[in-house]
């Protein structure tokens, strides 16, 4: 009978267990569904608050507007110059140099133009544009194009190699949208 009371014993304790973890389980379960649940309902509150301007904004918007002066000045106003075109050269792939083929460069490089009428010959002479930003960044060792102080130096030589392909003063801006190293 002892044999039997101890194999009974056995049996009866990994109920316990499997009920501690149905347990810790529906906890889970319902804390998140709780959240799932609130940020479902709370999402579009929050949103409505973070898209709506503060009042002080949109009655200064409402007076500009209208013409109405914004806060004495009453000066002369530049304009803001019109912004330029920009265009997108994708998924440039170069190997470093020294690198051995071992590590290699992804970027997309875009650049703002100061008219659209360039659109045509970028879109004639991309082959050359691309081969032109692929010779400057193969050029450039691992280091030196991880190095974030030699960044501005780098953006110059590529806006001159878009330059000998357009023109001289046609790129107003450099932006390196994708940038990875590996």
């Amino acid at each position: 009978m002892s044999e039997e009371g101890a194999q009974e014993g056995e049996q009866e304790a990994p109920p316990k267990k499997k009920g501690k973890m149905l347990l810790i389980f529906g906890l889970l379960l319902g804390l998140g569904g709780g959240g799932a649940a609130g940020a479902f309902f709370l999402a579009p509150v929050i949103g409505e608050r973070l898209a709506t301007p503060d009042t002080a904004e949109a009655e200064s918007e409402s007076h500009e507007e209208e013409g109405e002066a914004g806060g004495g000045g009453g000066g002369d106003h530049e304009e803001a110059p019109s912004p330029g075109v920009v265009h997108l050269v994708d998924n440039l792939v170069v190997n470093p140099a020294g690198s051995n083929g071992s590590r290699f460069l992804l970027a997309n490089v875009a650049f703002e133009t100061r008219d659209a009428s360039l659109d045509d010959q970028i879109t004639a002479r991309e082959f050359e544009l691309r081969d032109g930003l692929l010779r400057v960044l193969g050029l450039k060792t691992v280091a030196e194009l991880t190095d974030y102080a030699q960044r501005e130096s780098i953006v110059a030589e590529l806006a001159a190699a878009i330059e000998d392909v357009l023109g001289e003063g046609s790129v107003i801006h450099i932006y390196l949208p994708q940038y990875v190293i590996q």
